[in-house]
């Protein structure tokens, strides 16, 4: 993983961090401090990293086929 891949994690999982545990907060502002400090991480750390994108980002839904073609369907008249 890149610094800049590292970065845009970094910053997707900013949006999400009201939704943290304790622990994990703690965990993403380390990642925060060594990003502002221009730190790369390790490989321990960028599994944790990952844990907390899949963790927190990851859950987006996205709407399947059925779901848009429903939405835009017509109304029948």
């Amino acid at each position: 993983m890149t610094i800049i891949e590292q970065n845009k994690r970094i910053q997707e999982l900013r949006d999400y961090e009201s939704k943290m545990s304790r622990t994990d907060l703690e965990e993403f502002r380390m990642f925060v401090k060594r990003m502002k400090d221009d730190e790369s991480l390790d490989q321990l750390s960028l599994k944790k990293l990952d844990r907390l994108y899949s963790t927190y980002v990851s859950k987006k839904s996205k709407p399947t086929d059925e779901a848009l073609k429903a939405l835009f369907r017509k109304a029948h008249q």
